[in-house]
């Protein structure tokens, strides 16, 4: 089972306690040092996590498509792959997902 999380200090006394992972909303791996607060949180609680962010904070992806479930990789400036974009639904903003840890 997987705990979403919207709040870090939330996550530690609710979502965390049971969980199997952990799916938190802010960055894993696509910051410029490779770690952000889902990455943080995973090597914290010894949990997998993910990462899903709203806008990308860093790297560079080819042109997505409108339609949902459409995808592409996000890359850092050296070209290693640090996320996927993802449209979740038709014609709106994706989603940025990036490992956490595993």
């Amino acid at each position: 089972m997987f705990g979403l999380c919207l709040d870090e200090g939330a996550c530690f006394e609710q979502s965390c306690v049971g969980a199997a992972g952990v799916e938190l909303l802010g960055a894993a791996s696509q910051l410029e040092r490779g770690l952000g607060i889902a990455a943080h949180l995973g090597v914290v609680t010894g949990l997998p996590t993910i990462g899903v962010a709203k806008k990308i904070l860093t790297g560079q992806h080819e042109a997505l498509g409108e339609q949902r479930g459409d995808q592409v990789e996000l890359f850092d400036k050296a070209g290693h792959v640090i996320g996927t974009v993802l449209r979740s639904k038709d014609k709106v903003r994706p989603l940025i997902i990036s490992p956490g840890w595993t």
